[in-house]
């Protein structure tokens, strides 16, 4: 399943001048799975996988955005099972 977003030109132009080290697509791809990530909408496997990261890159912009994550047995035991797939 893909999902167009349209964003108004006056808010991409001011995205697309903040987007100085990553194309605007992988930014907000990256932008969307750390906001799902924190609400507990993503396990942490799909939220890396979503933003194109290894498990260390993602876990340091993590850190580096003070997001926070509501962890629980499922999930640890969601993430296990990814892991083994990979």
């Amino acid at each position: 399943m893909n999902v167009t977003l349209e964003i108004p030109d006056k808010e991409l132009v001011s995205l697309a001048a903040e987007a100085s080290a990553a194309p605007l697509k992988r930014r907000v791809v990256t932008e969307l799975a750390l906001v799902l990530y924190g609400q507990g909408m993503l396990p942490v496997g799909k939220a890396m996988e979503l933003a194109g990261m290894t498990r260390r890159e993602f876990h340091q912009l993590v850190h580096a955005r003070g997001v926070t994550h509501p962890f629980d047995e499922e999930e640890l035991v969601r993430d296990l099972a990814w892991g083994e797939t990979k």
